[in-house]
């Protein structure tokens, strides 16, 4: 199976909600397993994909902050939406908090409105691009009518400040700088980002580690990244990653399969 993986181009009515949108066209078709590593994400997405039975699905997701470990037969095509934290909510339709950690049928957040856009992908499914623009405008009065709201424009400008530190967030000083209350700032963070400021920038921090392992010892990235120690970068690995930074960098990761469906005798 030749497939061509890319980063495409993000439509022009999206580019200020949309952080970036990729895509796969696979010619042919192949039912070998393939290992996958997930890592932990801030963002929210949206996937629609052609799975390797061709049926055409949707789903969408808040982040994650848990690495999974699996093989799984891919699919021939996909699209793929990242959104900015200013958009995520008014494209899911409920607050992001609720997708936390959760993968979720398109269908159950949009209802009957699932059907057009997995249409208008389907009917493009041969060109990633083409998919992308063809629900562009859908995606677009989403995010105008959704928008715009002052906690979302609060959690773009919060979370632009914690991606430039790997401290600890402190919500108190945070919400100073901002000019809001600090139950103003934990609820816009719960309602389009998904996870607590503090939450957000622990998963921040371990994934610029992850980004820099085996580029210097562990002892150094922890004091580079703002951890007490090394034994505090170890649990913090841990926690997100499932397993300890040396059985990360060694590959010694907990793959899994999936579970195949029962018979009957």
């Amino acid at each position: 199976m030749s497939a061509d993986r890319t980063t495409l181009v993000v439509p022009s009515a999206l580019r200020n909600s949309v952080a970036s949108v990729h895509g796969l066209h696979a010619a042919g078709s192949s039912r070998e397993e393939v290992p996958l590593i997930w890592l932990p994400r801030r963002d929210s997405q949206l996937v629609v994909h052609v799975t390797s039975c061709g049926a055409v699905r949707a789903n969408v997701s808040g982040p994650s902050t848990l690495a999974k470990y699996k093989f799984f037969v891919p699919g021939p095509f996909y699209v793929q939406f990242i959104f900015q934290p200013d958009a995520a909510r008014a494209v899911f339709g409920v607050p992001v908090h609720e997708l936390a950690d959760r993968v979720v049928d398109l269908e159950q957040v949009w209802g009957r409105g699932a059907h057009e856009l997995i249409e208008r992908v389907a009917a493009r499914r041969e060109d990633p691009q083409a998919a992308v623009s063809a629900v562009e405008h859908l995606l677009a009065e989403r995010i105008r009518t959704g928008a715009g709201t002052r906690g979302a424009r609060l959690a773009r400008h919060a979370t632009e400040a914690l991606a430039t530190t790997d401290e600890p967030a402190n919500v108190r000083r945070l919400a100073g700088e901002l000019g809001v209350s600090e139950r103003s700032l934990r609820q816009a963070f719960l309602d389009h980002v998904g996870l607590s400021p503090k939450r957000y920038a622990r998963v921040a921090r371990i994934l610029h580690v992850v980004a820099e392992a085996g580029s210097a010892s562990w002892a150094r990235l922890a004091a580079q990244h703002g951890f007490y120690d090394q034994a505090h970068l170890n649990a913090e690995f841990r926690a997100f990653l499932r397993v300890t930074p040396s059985q990360y960098l060694a590959k010694q990761l907990p793959f899994v399969r999936p579970a195949l469906p029962a018979t009957s005798a």
